[in-house]
Formats: C-alpha cells, structure tokens, sequence
C-alpha cells in the first residue's frame, strides 16, 4: 500500500511543480512585444513624424526590419537610454525592467549587426 501511495504522489508532482521558465523570445516577438509597446509609451510622443523631436522619427520603426535598416539611430537610442537622457526627467519614467529589457534588446540588435559585418 505504501508503494502504492508512493508511485501516486511522484506522479503527481509535476502536476504542482513551478511552471518552466519561459523560453526565450525570438528578436522579432521581443520587438514587438517589448519594443514597440515601450516606444508607443515613452517616445513616439516626441520622436513622431509631426513632432520629429531632434530631427527623429521613432515611430516609423514597425518592425525589426526597420530597425536593422537604420542601426545608427538605434546606437543613440540605447546611448540616450543608457545615460538616463530619455526619456527626459520632466516626462514619466518607464519602469527600471522594461528599460532594461528594451536596452537588452536593442543592445542585441547592434551586436548581431556587427557579427554580421565581419
């Protein structure tokens, strides 16, 4: 009988186990999950085609391919970012992991850019 107990508790262990860490997103589901969303709230305000704050539109990037098109903007979006420069301090402030997920992101990117190159 206790075997039996035994057996019947490990099967059910993974039923109540932590969930599996979700897997990593491609580049492109990152860009559009975490990118777009965080430029829609914090930039594209400023940064649009009417606007074009310093001479940049940001909303013009809608997908990665437009991203990788233009990787000179994107140096100076993650410089500005990095530095805290954007968005300015008299503008809300996009939570410390998101900018850092973005960063990540766009760092990646960049990165990619260069191995590509060689």
């Amino acid at each position: 009988m206790k075997l039996i107990l035994t057996l019947l508790l490990l099967a059910l262990v993974p039923a109540f186990s932590a969930p599996k860490a979700a897997s990593k997103l491609t580049p492109e589901a990152a860009f559009t999950k975490t990118v777009q969303p965080f430029l829609a709230n914090n930039c594209v305000g400023c940064h649009n085609p009417k606007n074009k704050t310093a001479n940049l539109d940001l909303q013009q990037f809608t997908s990665i391919e437009s991203v990788r098109s233009n990787l000179k903007v994107w140096r100076k979006v993650a410089w500005k970012l990095e530095q805290g420069e954007m968005p300015p301090a008299k503008f809300p402030q996009p939570k410390a992991i998101t900018k850092k997920a973005v960063l990540k992101w766009v760092n990646a990117e960049l990165a990619d850019s260069q191995i590509a190159l060689k």
